[in-house]
């Protein structure tokens, strides 16, 4: 401890930054999980239900029962039901906010719904991003709710885009100024949250900063042999990967991996999903190299030794989990071995009939692509077909599971039996008034190809037409997408005219057709530039034509949509304030608000996007005037070095300074 202790004292520099690094590395606990909550009397779902209607339990029951639920059921759990439970107690009406939950529970109840959603990423993007960008929920949160607030949001970086970046930069500069008002809030916290809470500051650090954070985050952990080869591999793991945000090389990151993994030889501590990744990561740079090979190796072998033992269940871990495992376990088994699996993955899944209702458009895709990857032709398209239809039966789909079955069924070939049913499936849904469309893009293309032939894209637009209010935006769009995939655009688009010259149609119902119209004309735009201004004067037209408050709202909609899609907020921002004096009622006004709040949350996207940029422009511009400066300075080049310093002490950044001769009389 006393080692451990004078470690985390070596501190210096690191502009005030470096009592960060040097007081969460202070103390050398052990690993502590968070606990998972008091668990709850009786019934799983009992719990559950009597929440949704009376509100009877607690927040944290609850959630500690649909928690159980996942590991007591597993695959026979009604992932659907659950979900629709805990949204309706949780979830305001426009899934924007949570009601009475504190941190830890937040924590909790976000990973419930991503584990059972019809689709992660996309409940991700629409719910948990927003939640947290929107709000400052997480600035009473302790040090552990903090780091597992992080953890929680880390693997959505990407879809994140700039505001979950912001967030993530609040976040950091909250850290460090806790940290610097008072060194005491972070000590006793132990390892793994420390670490956890130093990546999340280097979200924030400049390059300068991040370089002297892994050097201290180099002398608390990597320095001493000792420590780091006995050091629980989970720590050890959090500890590499934050290296590597603050430029450690991958190859010097995978060094120290083996090194622990090889010493220390705790591969137990790292739990199911934490093991994928490294796997991944081991997998990517190995590059030839025996002792990363071998530490692949030896966690694959760990997750077949999981499997085997029924550490990872069958029952509680859902397919989408369970074939991710079985996929890396799989290159430590024999060609027999696999055979095995495939047979277990049938027995479990594709012939136990018990099953089958429970089944999401996931769960059968990632089913379907591990039963090809292990190589059994035999397997490959007949039992999917059963699985896509037992699912549906026994349950009405999400329209993201749709776009899921449409790309899954399309790598497949479309002449299967399923095809067909499921086509007529969507075909009922639009002709109820069911079809939704989904706020990402690209999966309404996966419904889309759903639509395969010319018979059912002319029974879809008979929907369209049939229908008293007109055709619906999701039917529009899917219908759009189904001609161009298959060659047929144009004459789709004749077919639309036609219903705007010939057709008859009147106020709200007009005004619909013209929105189809709109939206046809921004399917065709390229895949990669897609531009919905593109139909913005058949938007025009649908507002003059509408007639009802309900349908003018209709249209605004789109319209507020195409200028947000495109990046033109503001110009979307001065038309909803030019069009809300002709509007009255509180829906109304609900309604414009709600796109007045989109819109300045894309501006703010934007701002923050520039913002980035401009800082990452202007720390390579440092790094470039720092570098001629040493140059200078090397070669006895004091006019020069002069002049670069002084550029460095006003801080100048503009384009202009960076284009400008350095020295005019023919410097470096």
């Amino acid at each position: 401890m006393q080692q451990n202790m004078a470690c985390g004292q070596a501190v210096v520099g690191w502009n005030q930054s470096a009592i960060l690094i040097g007081v969460m590395l202070a103390m050398s606990a052990g690993l502590v999980l968070t606990a998972a909550g008091d668990g709850a009397d009786g019934n799983n779902y009992t719990v559950i239900a009597d929440a949704g209607a009376r509100q009877s339990q607690s927040a944290s029951e609850v959630v500690a029962a649909a928690e159980a639920a996942i590991v007591q059921d597993g695959i026979h759990l009604n992932r659907a039901t659950l979900y629709d439970r805990l949204q309706s107690r949780f979830l305001t009406d426009d899934k924007t906010q949570l009601v009475e939950l504190d941190h830890a529970t937040a924590v909790r109840f976000w990973r419930v719904m991503i584990r059972i959603s019809p689709s992660y990423g996309d409940f991700a993007s629409q719910h948990v991003i927003p939640w947290y960008t929107n709000a400052s929920h997480w600035r009473g949160a302790s040090q552990r709710d903090l780091a597992d607030i992080y953890t929680l949001l880390r693997p959505m970086r990407q879809r994140g885009g700039a505001r979950l970046e912001a967030t993530f930069r609040q976040m950091a500069q909250y850290i460090r100024e806790r940290v610097e008002a008072d060194p005491q809030w972070i000590t006793g916290q132990d390892d793994l949250v420390r670490v956890q809470l130093i990546r999340l500051a280097a979200s924030w650090m400049n390059t300068q900063e991040r370089a002297e954070a892994l050097g201290e985050l180099r002398e608390a952990f990597l320095s001493d042999a000792s420590r780091w080869e006995s050091i629980d591999s989970r720590v050890a793991l959090e500890v590499v990967f934050a290296a590597r945000e603050m430029g450690m090389t991958d190859s010097d990151a995978c060094g120290h991996i083996v090194r622990n993994l090889n010493h220390a030889n705790r591969l137990d501590t790292i739990p199911s999903p934490q093991m994928r990744t490294l796997n991944r990561f081991l997998g990517k740079h190995a590059n030839g190299q025996d002792d990363v090979v071998r530490a692949k190796d030896q966690v694959e072998l760990e997750l077949l030794r999981r499997i085997n033992t029924g550490q990872i269940s069958w029952k509680a871990t859902a397919p989408r989990e369970m074939t991710r495992y079985i996929g890396m376990a799989a290159n430590q088994v024999s060609d027999g071995g696999k055979a095995e699996l495939i047979q277990r993955m049938q027995a479990e899944w594709v012939d136990n009939r018990e099953v089958l209702p429970y089944l999401s458009a996931i769960d059968v895709k990632t089913i379907d692509k591990t039963l090809t990857h292990l190589g059994d032709e035999s397997v490959k398209d007949t039992p999917v077909v059963d699985l896509w239809l037992a699912a549906m039966q026994s349950r009405q789909w999400t329209i993201e599971e749709l776009a899921v079955i449409g790309f899954q069924m399309r790598s497949h070939g479309m002449n299967h039996a399923a095809a067909q049913a499921i086509a007529d499936y969507v075909i009922e849904q639009a002709a109820r008034g069911e079809l939704e469309e989904h706020p990402v893009y690209w999966r309404n293309r996966g419904v889309a190809w759903l639509i395969q032939t010319p018979q059912q894209r002319e029974r879809l637009f008979e929907t369209m037409k049939q229908a008293k209010a007109g055709p619906t935006p999701a039917v529009s769009l899917i219908m759009a997408r189904a001609h161009r995939e298959h060659g047929q655009y144009d004459d789709y688009m004749n077919r639309l005219d036609d219903q705007l010259e010939v057709g008859g149609h009147q106020g709200d119902v007009l005004a619909r057709w013209y929105i189809a119209r709109a939206l046809a004309s921004y399917v065709d735009a390229n895949y990669s530039e897609l531009n919905r201004l593109r139909g913005k004067r058949y938007l025009d037209q649908a507002l003059a034509a509408a007639q009802s408050e309900a349908a003018r709202l209709e249209v605004v909609d789109q319209i507020a949509k195409a200028y947000g899609y495109t990046g033109h907020a503001v110009e979307g921002q001065s038309f909803l304030s030019s069009i809300r004096p002709t509007f009255e009622g509180e829906k109304a006004e609900q309604e414009l608000d709600r796109l007045e709040k989109y819109l300045a949350g894309v501006t703010q996207a934007q701002k923050l996007a520039e913002d980035r940029e401009q800082r990452e422009r202007d720390q390579d511009w440092r790094a470039g005037i720092e570098k001629k400066l040493a140059e200078a300075t090397e070669k006895g080049n004091q006019q020069a070095a002069r002049h670069y310093q002084r550029l460095l002490d006003s801080g100048s950044s503009r384009d202009g300074e960076r284009n400008k001769p350095v020295m005019s009389g023919g410097g470096i």
